[in-house]
């Protein structure tokens, strides 16, 4: 399982499918529980703008966040220059077929700086992912299927931060038992996002928007349903002991209804 959190990085965290026609809007209950279920991939997003903005590429990214004994598994093809010294490849293709007992990650993931000759020019980052997972216990036994595809554009910005976009897609389908109980899921999600970060003192301002929609099936209960979402908070880069969003607040809309996350303290919201 590990190994299998490991492969995944931030972006399949993110989860995604534009669909057509759109999900209808939610009720108050549901809008707040997709708020309160997205809140992890929000402050997920506020680590990854952190780390664009103070430390380069995200390790997640790359294929040395994989443990090494694993490197085998994934051929990387292209050009693998860095003419910058920015630490973005120029252009370079990460092919993985990648099998851990019963769990499989097979899929590519294309790497791309903008300018290989400017540092400052930013990168593209792109997957389509098929990943599985099968457990077996004295609870039962079930597979898990991901067909994950998703992209990521950053651009550093002349006041020192940096303006990405998220474009990702996730279909997942679970089968099996648990608890003498049958596993039967589907579901198809979308997460778009737009976003500008300002850095200061203590960290780095986050505004951005976007929408969210999805729409599942589990055991013949059904769920679809879409939201826009805009937000203005702050990521601290360890001051007072923290490390991750310490004020500001999003707002999630449904047709008509509204729900608001403030947050009171680090990543503490209500």
């Amino acid at each position: 399982m590990k190994k299998y959190c490991v492969l995944l990085g931030l972006m399949v965290s993110l989860v995604a499918c534009r669909q057509d026609p759109t999900p209808p809007p939610m009720s108050q209950a549901e809008l707040k529980g997709m708020a309160t279920s997205m809140t992890p991939q929000v402050q997920q997003m506020a680590n990854l703008a952190a780390t664009l903005q103070f430390g380069g590429l995200p390790m997640s990214l790359m294929p040395m966040g994989i443990q090494k004994q694993e490197d085998s598994c994934i051929v990387t093809t292209g050009n693998t220059a860095d003419t910058d010294k920015d630490g973005i490849p120029s252009n370079v293709t990460y092919t993985y077929n990648c099998t851990f007992g019963s769990n499989e990650v097979k899929g590519t993931a294309v790497l791309k700086d903008k300018n290989d000759a400017d540092a400052k020019s930013g990168a593209t980052y792109t997957i389509d992912m098929n990943l599985k997972m099968s457990a077996s216990d004295q609870q039962g036994n079930f597979t898990l299927t991901q067909a994950i595809k998703g992209s990521m554009d950053y651009t550093p910005k002349a006041n020192g931060g940096i303006k990405f976009e998220y474009r990702t897609s996730n279909k997942i389908s679970a089968t099996g038992t648990h608890n003498n109980q049958t596993v039967n899921y589907t579901g198809e999600y979308s997460y778009n996002l737009n976003s500008e970060t300002t850095p200061d003192a203590t960290g780095v301002k986050l505004v951005f928007s976007g929408d969210a929609s999805g729409s599942s099936n589990q055991q013949g209960h059904s769920f679809s349903g879409s939201t826009t979402f805009s937000g203005d908070v702050h990521y601290s880069n360890g001051h007072n002991g923290c490390y991750g969003i310490d004020s500001g607040s999003i707002t999630f809309k449904s047709g008509n209804n509204t729900y608001t996350l403030n947050y009171t303290g680090c990543n503490i919201t209500q």
